[in-house]
């Protein structure tokens, strides 16, 4: 047998490696190129999801496949990145947009106009995840490729310019938004047309800039100008639901509340409530809610954002603190105070302490202290935001104004009279000088003055303004609002202290119908201990009224009557508890309702067990437990409010009960309240 040599041997061995190794190269090529395409084709089909584990499998595969300066490898990197951005998992777009830059600078094209978009794209990102000092260096950088491939005449460089703007308006740098929107418009306007829809989106954007410095004057004839470009086929498509919020938006500013609702219903249909825009449309749906006192409505849209909004997104802490704000103002302030902490946590971490967005939160959490009686910490958050807005403005933003209500309306309650009038007066000439006399806070100036005046016995000062905001706030905010009640009850006060018995008591009966309509709107959606704490707040307006009649040296007949009502309508709340629900409620044989009934009696015997034993041996958490129950307790109050029609009879009449007696018989009701007159004689 002739014998083979080594090198004769080894050459058929390297033939055949190599020949496996080209095989495995043709096979995982192919797996990348079936997967990368199957997750293009659902991709440019608008299906996301789907195409994410297709494009993640071929990023996993070009990783090994190819090397970094390979097109197929950066092409993969670039189109995933894509895929994550429009699904809005904003962490993992970024490295794949820094993976896809990489690839071109490998391949020398950084001052190609290819790296320019897609720094774009990356500074876009960024901005979306509330990296704005990130994004406006990105953009910057792209600005100044565009401009030296293609020149600034061309749209790629205008809608960078428009990008740079919304960034630069985030940060609260609205002189540079506005001049980046302007140059931008201007580019927009001579390559599509005045009347093209791109230049509208551009122009909506300048009045949403306008708006965020309080230059409303400004905002709403160009937001009206916008909305004229759209033709009536036009109006069921994207760019008309941004022009349309952003008119929304700026009603909301003028307090023209009404006007707001069907505009951000109509921009939720056009939409759909999954989209960004609608998710940001139910938060202002609550908003408006919330000033129009419809505490069950806004609750309902505030949460529904919520429960729509990421950890991570940046406007998760002003959706926070609006949810807390209504908490407020149904007198639930532990909660209250649970979502302010969060709110401040995520906003710290987004936008800084310096930011005027967290000022505003700091504002808002000074109302809270203020309404539970804390009046010193309330004063010293007012400070506190008075001197965050002034980092970014001047005393002329719209924002300073409404600061300063609030915290002269603490000083008057501590006592500080002197102080909140001067401070007061400046607030009226502030709206005056800046031509901003129709707007809801300066009405509420008025009021807070008025209540100065009163304190100090001053009512022919109070009086003009207190009739002013009357009309006015009741004009805005409607004749159920529960501003419009405290105003009417100090312009009450006002007659009574200029002696004109008649008016006051009359005005007064319209201050207690508007409390009365309050705790209906409350009482018919909330759970036993919600109730309890709305009443704990509403139950000073009563006590005020009680200690009125005391004054023996006038006749306070109507006003006795309204006083023992109240007292006949407040036992009845008290007496219509959760119990009493529960019963009726299991007489509709409803197998929904009855097992919704069984899981709320199921948690609060668990919750029973729980608080039985020594807190280290409890199983659950019972704070957490006692959230969920006081949950499904008010689902079950709200269905049956609306499945009984006598659910809760709020007008009551002390003489209907006089009439039910026999001759032989006599009734007595005993009223417990705190007196709030001290110039009068002593409670008892």
């Amino acid at each position: 047998m002739k014998n083979i040599s080594a090198s004769q041997l080894l050459f058929p061995l390297l033939f055949l490696l190599c020949s496996f190794s080209m095989n495995g190269q043709k096979s995982k090529y192919k797996k990348w190129e079936n997967n990368f395409n199957k997750g293009l084709d659902f991709y440019d089909s608008n299906e996301y999801k789907k195409a994410l584990p297709y494009l993640e499998t071929a990023y996993q595969l070009a990783t090994t496949t190819f090397t970094l300066k390979d097109e197929e490898y950066g092409v993969t990197v670039y189109e995933l990145a894509n895929n994550y951005k429009n699904l809005k998992v904003y962490n993992k777009a970024i490295p794949m947009y820094l993976k896809s830059l990489n690839y071109l600078e490998l391949n020398d094209q950084e001052k190609e106009l290819i790296y320019g978009e897609r720094l774009y794209q990356l500074g876009n990102t960024y901005r979306l995840d509330g990296e704005y000092e990130k994004a406006v260096k990105v953009l910057l950088q792209s600005l100044e490729i565009i401009e030296n491939t293609l020149g600034k005449q061309k749209s790629n460089y205008a809608d960078n310019l428009l990008e740079l703007s919304i960034v630069y308006k985030k940060m609260g740098e609205f002189k540079k938004a506005i001049n980046s929107n302007l140059e931008s418009n201007e580019i927009i306007k001579q390559l599509y047309g005045k009347n093209s829809k791109k230049y509208a989106i551009s122009l909506s954007n300048l009045s949403q800039i306008y708006s965020e410095t309080g230059s409303y004057e400004v905002a709403i004839p160009i937001q009206e100008k916008v909305l004229k470009t759209f033709k009536e086929e036009d109006k069921n498509n994207i760019s008309y639901a941004v022009s349309i919020y952003t008119m929304a938006y700026l009603y909301f500013n003028i307090n023209e509340y009404h006007k707001v609702i069907p505009l951000y219903e109509e921009v939720i249909q056009i939409l759909g409530e999954d989209d960004r825009g609608s998710i940001s449309a139910y938060n202002d749906l609550g908003q408006a809610y919330d000033h129009l006192g419809d505490y069950e409505k806004a609750l309902f849209y505030t949460k529904k954002s919520i429960g729509k909004t990421s950890e991570t997104d940046p406007d998760l802490p002003t959706r926070l603190q609006n949810l807390a704000f209504i908490y407020v103002s149904m007198g639930n302030y532990d909660k209250a105070l649970k979502i302010y902490e969060k709110a401040l946590i995520s906003r710290e971490k987004i936008s800084g302490k310096d930011h005027y967005l967290y000022g505003k939160l700091i504002n808002n959490i000074g109302k809270l202290y203020e309404q539970k009686g804390d009046l010193n910490r309330a004063e010293e958050l007012y400070e506190d935001a008075l001197d965050n807005l002034l980092i970014t403005f001047d005393e002329n933003h719209i924002s300073y104004s409404y600061y300063l209500n609030d915290y002269a309306s603490a000083l008057l309650k501590n006592g500080n009279t002197e102080k909140a009038i001067d401070l007061l007066k400046k607030n009226i000439s502030i709206f005056k000088k800046n031509g901003r006399t129709n707007a809801e806070d300066y009405f509420k100036a008025q009021f807070f003055l008025a209540q100065a005046y009163n304190q100090i016995g001053n009512y022919t000062k109070a009086l003009p303004l207190l009739l002013s905001a009357s009309e006015n706030i009741q004009n805005i905010l409607g004749s159920d609002h529960p501003v419009y009640g405290k105003i009417l009850e100090s312009l009450s006060d006002c007659y009574f202290g200029l002696g004109n018995i008649d008016k006051g008591v009359s005005t007064l009966e319209s201050s207690n119908r508007v409390v009365v309509d309050q705790l209906g709107k409350v009482f018919r959606f909330r759970s036993e201990k919600e109730k309890k704490a709305f009443l704990n707040m509403m139950v000073n307006n009563i006590d005020h009224m009680q200690s009125i009649t005391l004054n023996n040296d006038s006749n306070f007949d109507n006003l006795i009557d309204i006083n023992l009502n109240n007292q006949l309508m407040l036992k009845g709340l008290l007496l219509n508890n959760s119990k009493d629900v529960l019963v009726q409620l299991s007489t509709l044989k409803d197998t929904q309702i009855d097992s919704k009934v069984l899981l709320y009696r199921s948690l609060k015997r668990e919750l029973a067990k729980q608080l039985s034993l020594p807190i280290i041996d409890r199983e659950k958490n019972t704070d957490s437990l006692k959230e969920v129950i006081n949950t499904k307790e008010s689902d079950l109050v709200k269905i049956y409010s609306t499945k009984f029609d006598d659910d809760i009879h709020l007008i009551k009449d002390w003489k209907l009960s006089q009439s039910s007696l026999d001759n032989d018989e006599i009734a007595l009701e005993f009223a417990f309240f705190q007196f709030t007159n001290k110039k009068k004689s002593n409670s008892s």
